[in-house]
């Protein structure tokens, strides 16, 4: 019976830490998504180095001479690509420093793409750089942020837009994590073939989303919870695939919210009804008002 009981209270503090980072998570993607929408841009990552009670940690590392680019002074702070990596700039953002980790005293990690941080043109004419997968990254994926339909009702995998920013918990192993407290990286990312070692290998602009599992299932192993963003909804929507005239064209790559009227007013285009949202893969991807025609989780 005791056992029994630790189990019980073992499995229930796992819960628990797995919703209170998840709370987090939504509280610094409102917070970045406030940020751009004040400001024109999203802010520049702080060092991951950096420890809460500093005069500096959470504040965004930018280059104040050209403003419109981001600082990478350390193995913390730093540039891949078209992209910049580091940790949540809490302060900058105005949240509590505990939004900076997770649950499991782990920093979480802020990706954003280089062209979303400078200026208010740069981050409505440029389509996100971090590409989200979901899926097994050793046999078969699902490029989330490369799905769309085009005018003939097809599923195409034509590339799309990226998302312009992610926020990463790296669960409960906390592999490739910056703890809380500390400046390096307490357990290192490692090469197995789970799919949370595209999140914490900083080597390139690919990220996954998959579900959760602890361990059930060792081949499919992802503990880590991230939220992302496109910024697609809010750029002028573009013609594609030549389908329909709503919304002065068609229904952007990210499903940009033409007509939502069932049944469409304006066919032959194809009416959204659903936008982005990043708590899961399947609410993901976009949704057309066809029931015939809805994109299945993969």
């Amino acid at each position: 019976m005791l056992v029994f009981g630790l189990d019980i209270a073992s499995a229930a503090m796992k819960g628990s830490d797995r919703i209170t980072t998840q709370e987090r998570l939504r509280v610094v993607q409102k917070a970045l998504d406030a940020y751009a929408e004040v400001n024109g841009h999203l802010p520049c990552p702080s060092s991951r180095a950096l420890v809460p009670g500093g005069t500096t940690f959470g504040i965004e590392a930018r280059d104040t001479l050209v403003r419109t680019n981001c600082m990478t002074d350390d193995a913390a702070l730093i540039k891949v690509g078209s992209s910049f990596i580091g940790a949540v700039p809490t302060r900058t953002l105005g949240i509590p420093d505990t939004y900076a980790s997770d649950a499991w005293n782990n920093k979480f990690t802020y990706v954003v793409s280089t062209y979303h941080v400078g200026s208010i043109g740069s981050y409505y004419n440029y389509d996100g750089t971090l590409q989200i997968q979901t899926g097994d990254r050793t046999g078969v994926n699902y490029p989330i942020t490369t799905m769309r339909y085009d005018g003939n009702n097809a599923n195409t995998k034509d590339p799309g837009p990226g998302a312009t920013y992610v926020v990463i918990s790296h669960g409960m192993d906390g592999k490739g994590a910056y703890p809380t407290n500390g400046s390096t990286v307490s357990i290192p990312c490692g090469n197995s073939a789970n799919n949370d070692v595209e999140n914490c290998d900083d080597a390139n602009l690919v990220y996954y989303d998959s579900e959760y599992n602890d361990g059930n299932v060792p081949a499919s192993y992802f503990d880590d919870y991230i939220v992302w963003v496109s910024n697609s909804l809010v750029r002028i929507p573009t013609l594609q695939g030549g389908a329909g005239t709503g919304c002065s064209g068609a229904c952007e790559l990210w499903c940009a919210p033409c007509d939502t009227t069932y049944p469409p007013t304006n066919s032959p285009a194809m009416p959204c009804r659903r936008t982005i949202v990043s708590t899961s893969p399947c609410k993901a991807l976009c949704e057309y008002a066809y029931p015939t025609v809805n994109i299945p989780c993969p």
